[in-house]
C-alpha cells in the first residue's frame, strides 16, 4: 500500500490475471487495456513478465504472481504517478531540500544539476535533503506540501515526511550565477513538462492540467543560472529568503534552547514533554518522545548549537554526520512549529 499523506492510499495485490494481446508504447512503459476499458493494464517492455492491472481511478493494483523485484519497482512508480493526478496530487521530476521548515524543490532536465545544487545547500546552509529524484507534491486543503517518495535516485534515500513547499527552482549550469521569478505563463510551461506523464486518458490529462495550474498560482517559480559553488546558494538562498539572511546564518552560531515553561519527564519507558504554567492554557496537549527525542531536549534544555547538536547526536547512536543533521533539524522544527524553543 502506497499514501500519499492525506490519508487515500494505493492498495496493491498479487494474484495472477489474463493480459491483453494488444499494447501500445511509450518511452518508459507499454500499456494497454481491458475489452470494457475498465482496466490499464502495465509492462516494461515486450519482454517483460512482469505485469500490474489497474483501476482507472487508480486506487487499485494487481500485481502479476512471479514478478521480477527491478521491473516492479519501475512499474509502480508510472502506477504511482497516475494514483497521484487521480488524487489531485502530482509527481515532480527534481531533489528537494528543507530549510527553516520548508521545502525548496530544484528541477531541470537530466545533468541540469539538481542534486548538486541541493548537496551544495546541505553543505552551506543548516538544510537537508527530502528526496534527490522523485518527490510528490501534495494538495491538502489549502496548503502545498513536497514529501519523500521510495524514488529517490542514485542517492535512493527514502524519507517518509512532508514539508510545505516554498519554491521551485529551475536549475541551468551557467558561468555566473542569477536567478529570476518567471511568470505564471513560463512556470507553466516549465512545470508542465518536467512533471508531465503520458496522459493514458482524456480525464487524466484535465485533471493533470489542473494540478499544474493551481501549483504555478500559489508557489512561487523561478529561473537559476548556477555555477557549482557557494556563491550559486546564497543568490538562491537571498533571493527566497531575503537579502543578507544567509549572511546571518553563516556569520554566527545560535544557541538552540527550550523555552521556560516546559518540563521533560520519563513515564516507564517513554518520555513526555508537559506544559507549565501560562503555557498549559494555551498549549494542545503534550509531546511525547522517543529515546532520540528525549536525548535531544536535555542537551536543548542547557542551551546549544547546532553544529553542536549534530555532532553530540553522531557520536552518541554512531551515525553518519549527514543523517545526523537531517534527524536534528527534523525535531528542532517540530519543536519551533509548537513554540517551544526561544525566540532567536
Amino acid at each position: 500500500m502506497f499514501s500519499d499523506g492525506t490519508g487515500n492510499a494505493l492498495r496493491l495485490f498479487c494474484c495472477e490475471f489474463d493480459v491483453p494481446n494488444t499494447w501500445y508504447h511509450w518511452k518508459e512503459f507499454d500499456y494497454s487495456f481491458d475489452e470494457s476499458n475498465e482496466y490499464v493494464f502495465f509492462r516494461l517492455n515486450s519482454r517483460s513478465k512482469t505485469f500490474i492491472r489497474a483501476n482507472r481511478k487508480f486506487s487499485q493494483a494487481v500485481i502479476s504472481k512471479n514478478f521480477d523485484k527491478f521491473d516492479l519497482l519501475s512499474l509502480l512508480f508510472y502506477v504511482y504517478r497516475y494514483y497521484l493526478i487521480r488524487q489531485g496530487n502530482v509527481s515532480a521530476h527534481g531533489a528537494v531540500v528543507v530549510n527553516s521548515g520548508q521545502g525548496i524543490l530544484f528541477c531541470g532536465v537530466s545533468g541540469a544539476g539538481k542534486s548538486t545544487q541541493a548537496n551544495l545547500w546541505c553543505e552551506h546552509t543548516n538544510s537537508w535533503c527530502l528526496n534527490y529524484d522523485k518527490p510528490s507534491v501534495i494538495f491538502d486543503k489549502n496548503d502545498i506540501f513536497v514529501a519523500g517518495s521510495p524514488w529517490s535516485g542514485k542517492e535512493d534515500r527514502f524519507i517518509k515526511h512532508k514539508v510545505p513547499l516554498k519554491a521551485i527552482v529551475f536549475v541551468n549550469k551557467d558561468s555566473d550565477n542569477r536567478i529570476y521569478q518567471l511568470t505564471q505563463a513560463e512556470a507553466y510551461a516549465l512545470v508542465h513538462l518536467n512533471y508531465m506523464t503520458f496522459p493514458i486518458c482524456d480525464e487524466i490529462s484535465d485533471e493533470y492540467d489542473d494540478i499544474i495550474m493551481k501549483l504555478i498560482s500559489s508557489v512561487p517559480v523561478y529561473s537559476l543560472h548556477a555555477t557549482i559553488s557557494e556563491e550559486a546558494v546564497e543568490t538562491t538562498y537571498n533571493e527566497l529568503f531575503h537579502m543578507n539572511k544567509y549572511l546571518e546564518e553563516k556569520g554566527r552560531k545560535k544557541v538552540m534552547k527550550i523555552r521556560e515553561g516546559f518540563k521533560l519527564r520519563q513515564v516507564a519507558d517513554e518520555w513526555i514533554v508537559i506544559p507549565r504554567g501560562a503555557h498549559a492554557l494555551s498549549f494542545n496537549g503534550a509531546v511525547l518522545l522517543n529515546e532520540t527525542g528525549a536525548f535531544i531536549y536535555k542537551k536543548l534544555e542547557l542551551g546549544i548549537t547546532l553544529e553542536q547538536m549534530v555532532a553530540e547526536v553522531a557520536s552518541e547512536y554512531l551515525l553518519e554526520l549527514e543523517v545526523a543533521k537531517r534527524d536534528v533539524m527534523m525535531f528542532v522544527d517540530m519543536l519551533k512549529n509548537e513554540g517551544m524553543l526561544e525566540d532567536e
